[in-house]
């Protein structure tokens, strides 16, 4: 809903809803009869439809139950303009909503089709009433508020993954063949994956024109990072540069010398960084040694250098879900 002036609203109505590929919940309901239902809500930290320009909304199909928390189905992103605007029309037209499935065994995805009229109103909208997650009216009101916040904990944390998801594939078509070396994997993995090893010469800590050639991709991958999550209203994520070393030696790959090799190197990498553009504030550094070894058969593959992100995002979930609870 846009506002206008002299309390004229431009209102998005939604009419002749067609569902397509929606799966049997029969066995996955824990009653055997469940409601869907939709929800339409703004990413995490992020702000709805306020101007012509529009933003992206985050679509939920949900399962109510009565006697438990309601189950999360499907989900997806949609981007809404204004009437005018070339991504919805100028004032009616149909809208295809594309749901990825969250729960495994279903199908993976679902369609649904609806017609979509703006419409000038200076009324209040009838809203129907918000379905209290199917919790029990019987159980005490701390009990409540622990599932409400668990709820909303989970909830937060599928928006987060699935902006990242937006963001993988965005920044493959921002970067295309200029960045080779890098694999920008938000989605579940959480991290910038390094496709070409950063070399270090044994004992040393000092960058090769090519491991430098290879932070250059790193660096750009990073800033375009930071670029889409302020552009989707999440903070900017901050990325831990981590090194390890190869040993062979249980006994040695926690001992002094690895750990500090291995933290030096990290340090190294995360100074070029800072130098190609990356804001200090946004980097961390550490080194592991060889306490962490990712391959038995091929040794040389432990000595590497990790670009991970770290879940920084839980701070903004804890605020988000503080400032919804203060005013229910």
């Amino acid at each position: 809903m846009l506002e206008k002036n002299g309390g004229e609203r431009n209102v998005l109505c939604l009419n002749h809803l067609e569902a397509e590929n929606v799966p049997d919940l029969t066995a996955f309901s824990d009653e055997g009869d469940s409601q869907l239902y939709l929800k339409l809500s703004v990413p995490p930290t992020g702000s709805g439809t306020t101007g012509q320009d529009g933003a992206y909304l985050h679509l939920q199909l949900l399962s109510h139950e009565r006697r438990s928390p309601d189950k999360l189905i499907a989900q997806g992103l949609i981007q809404v303009r204004g009437p005018g605007g070339d991504l919805v029309g100028d004032k009616k037209g149909r809208i295809l909503l594309h749901f990825n499935c969250v729960v495994k065994g279903l199908a993976d995805y679902v369609l649904f089709r609806c017609q979509y009229e703006w419409r000038t109103s200076t009324s209040n909208i009838d809203q129907p009433a918000l379905l209290d997650f199917g919790m029990p009216a019987d159980l005490s009101y701390e009990i409540r508020q622990q599932l409400r916040i668990k709820h909303l904990v989970f909830e937060a944390r599928q928006r987060y993954e699935l902006i990242f998801e937006h963001m993988d594939s965005q920044i493959r078509k921002i970067l295309g063949d200029t960045s080779p070396a890098v694999s920008v994997e938000l989605y579940r993995h959480h991290t910038i994956r390094v496709l070409q090893a950063i070399d270090f010469d044994k004992g040393k800590a000092i960058l090769s024109a090519a491991s430098r050639h290879i932070l250059d991709q790193v660096a750009r991958a990073i800033k375009e990072v930071h670029k889409l999550s302020l552009f989707h209203g999440i903070t900017p994520l901050i990325v831990s540069v981590e090194g390890h070393t190869n040993c062979k030696d249980p006994m040695k790959q926690s001992s002094p010398y690895h750990m500090g090799l291995s933290m030096e190197r990290a340090l190294k990498c995360r100074e070029y960084l800072e130098s190609a553009g990356v804001e200090r504030k946004y980097l961390q550094s550490q080194g592991f040694g060889g306490t962490t070894p990712i391959s038995e058969t091929r040794p040389e593959a432990n000595q590497r250098t990790e670009f991970n992100v770290l879940d920084n995002f839980e701070e903004e979930i804890q605020r988000a879900i503080a400032a919804e609870l203060a005013q229910s």
